[in-house]
Parts: structure tokens; C-alpha cells; sequence
């Protein structure tokens, strides 16, 4: 009987390590996967020394970030714009979801990534704002090279 108890009590012990080494590697992996969500500091993304491809979503978002947002006319009134989509993709479908044209292959790997927000724009020679605006940001930007993106700012729309 008591040989019996300890393989019991051994039994359980190993499910529940398993059970916890599984916990901690999928929450790992999911943190890992939304880190992109999270605000980037300002001083983050203008010390972050992009390469090329991008390979992750974080690196993308950071991408956009410091080229479109960071480096734009854009003032935003709330902080830095909530991120609500990053995803790779290639041209082609991108420009089904965003409708502007362009001369590239539609096999070209791109990301694109959306900001959510509200902004106003500083014209060029002018310390006068432009009126308020809400709605979603989205950047394409090629995913091999840095040679090209597009910004558009629009109403937010349903990628689901």
C-alpha cells in the first residue's frame, strides 16, 4: 500500500510540473506575440537601429513608428497612437484593404500596420494646427528593404 501512495504521489508531482512547464512556455509565447501592443517609448523608437527584412511585428510596428508617426506632421492629442493591427502580408492584398494604387509586384512582402488615434496636422510654414481628426493610420512598409512605405490616415475599417 505504501509503495502504491508514492507512485501516486510521483504521478501527480510529474503532471503538475508538466502542467506548470506548460503554463509558463505558452504565457512566454503569447507575451512575446502581443509585445507589439504595448507603447514604445519615444526614446526607444529613435534609438532602434532597424535592419532589413523585418522579421517580427515588434520590429515593424517600431519601423512605422519612427518613419511615419515620429517623423510626420502629426500631432497626437492622446499620446502615442494605440497600435490595433500588424500583420505581413503581400502588396496585392494590401492594396485590396487600403485601395491606393502602386507600380510594384503584388508578390512584394509587405507589413501592414494601423494606429488608432487622434491627431491634427502642422502645416508646413504655419504654427497653426489643422482640425482635430479620429480615425486609423495604416503603413505599408516593404518588408526587404527600406526604399519604400505608404501612410494613409482614413476612418478605421473592419480587417477581420
Amino acid at each position: 500500500m505504501q509503495n502504491r501512495t508514492k507512485i501516486i504521489f510521483l504521478f501527480s508531482f510529474l503532471i503538475l510540473i508538466f502542467v506548470a512547464l506548460s503554463l509558463f512556455f505558452n504565457s512566454n509565447s503569447l507575451s512575446e506575440n502581443n509585445s507589439y501592443l504595448t507603447p514604445i517609448p519615444y526614446e526607444t523608437v529613435v534609438a532602434y537601429k532597424e535592419k532589413y527584412p523585418i522579421d517580427s511585428k515588434f520590429e515593424a510596428v517600431i519601423i512605422a513608428q519612427r518613419y511615419y508617426i515620429t517623423g510626420s506632421r502629426m500631432e497626437f492629442t492622446q499620446g502615442v497612437p494605440k497600435v490595433t493591427l500588424v500583420e505581413k502580408m503581400n502588396l496585392s492584398d494590401a492594396i485590396k484593404i487600403l485601395g491606393h494604387k502602386d507600380d510594384r509586384p503584388g508578390n512584394t512582402d509587405v507589413w501592414l500596420v494601423a494606429f488608432e488615434g487622434q491627431w491634427q496636422i502642422l502645416p508646413p510654414m504655419s504654427n497653426e494646427l489643422l482640425p482635430l481628426e479620429i480615425g486609423c493610420i495604416y503603413i505599408v512598409l516593404d518588408a526587404n528593404n527600406s526604399g519604400y512605405g505608404h501612410l494613409s490616415a482614413r476612418d478605421c475599417i473592419s480587417l477581420q
